[in-house]
């Protein structure tokens, strides 16, 4: 898969995040989806794990003023039955246009007829506010 096509693919996911507009989760997706923090694991057992997830990202988001999300797609490994990782560093704009530096995470990946999927993500380095408070967790922890 291009490299233009991978960053495409998680600017406009992005986009849409910001937007509201999580339809397209489930081809986007596999479930279950491990997520690994740098200090825990959450696992979206199903799409509605996973859009409660989106969601509440999203809300921390916006409630910091993050108008934009860009990712630079650092690396992409070279496939290996259809599967590679692609190493992805965000940037966060503000409302008044400031970038200033977000998450870095893994996203481990799929081509599929669909485009691409991912199966697993594993942050790196988290933006504020960081991992999710063991109390606030929508997903079912492994």
């Amino acid at each position: 898969m291009p490299h233009s096509r991978i960053s495409r693919h998680f600017r406009d996911q992005a986009a849409r995040l910001l937007a509201g507009d999580l339809h397209r989760i489930e081809v986007e997706y596999t479930f279950p989806l491990p997520i690994h923090f740098p200090n825990d694991l959450t696992v979206a057992i199903n799409l509605d794990d996973g859009c409660s997830i989106l969601a509440q990202r999203r809300a921390e988001l916006i409630a910091r003023g993050i108008v934009a999300l860009i990712p630079t797609v650092t690396a992409v490994e070279l496939p290996r039955s259809g599967k590679f990782r692609v190493w992805i560093d965000w940037k966060e704009v503000t409302a008044v246009g400031e970038e200033i530096p977000g998450s870095s995470a893994i996203y481990y990946c799929r081509s599929a007829a669909t485009g691409l999927q991912t199966e697993m993500i594993e942050y790196t380095h988290l933006s504020p506010p960081g991992e999710p408070p063991q109390q606030e967790r929508l997903a079912r922890s492994a």
